[in-house]
């Protein structure tokens, strides 16, 4: 899931920083407040979609519903490191024969190292402690992640045999 919203967010967070001018504030904010949309509120239309994709009670169901949480934040994220980068290091590497894409690849891309290491751990946490998916989704005991795992398995089995 981390490399899905990394694959997502960067060009996102770039193109509305760099290519969207004015509009690209306002679409990040935009973003933003999509994030803040609680999960409860999502679970009946993404059960839904997961449900009519015929991958439920699955692993591939927290493939398709984990990134609608962490691409809007991280994206927002990221917009905030690219806008600290100088436009004057992207222009001088492209006045020095990279494409744009290139400029993006050998300057951009290396000084926002850690902005790219503070997406991936925050979609790495925000993928580990959500609970209400993965217990609605996941139901067989190989396939829960670690949260819902302890939780059931774990904590169910000792209540179990506690009360023998």
């Amino acid at each position: 899931m981390v490399v899905i919203t990394l694959v997502a967010t960067v060009p996102a967070a770039y193109s509305l920083t760099r290519l969207a001018g004015r509009w690209g504030e306002g679409l990040g904010i935009g973003i933003f407040l999509v994030y803040l949309v609680p999960p409860t509120l999502l679970f009946i239309p993404l059960a839904r979609v997961v449900a009519d994709l015929g991958v439920r009670r699955s692993w591939w169901a927290m493939v398709i519903v984990y990134p609608t949480f962490t691409i809007p934040f991280c994206t927002w994220l990221l917009m905030g490191f690219f806008k600290s980068i100088p436009w004057d290091i992207e222009e001088q590497a492209m006045i020095d024969g990279y494409s744009r894409l290139g400029a993006i690849w050998r300057t951009v891309l290396p000084i926002s190292v850690p902005g790219l290491l503070t997406v991936v751990v925050f979609s790495l946490a925000l993928t580990l402690h959500e609970f209400v998916y993965a217990l609605a989704f996941v139901t067989s005991s190989e396939n829960k992640t670690i949260s819902i795992g302890v939780t059931t398995e774990l904590i169910g089995a000792t209540s179990s045999t506690g009360s023998r």
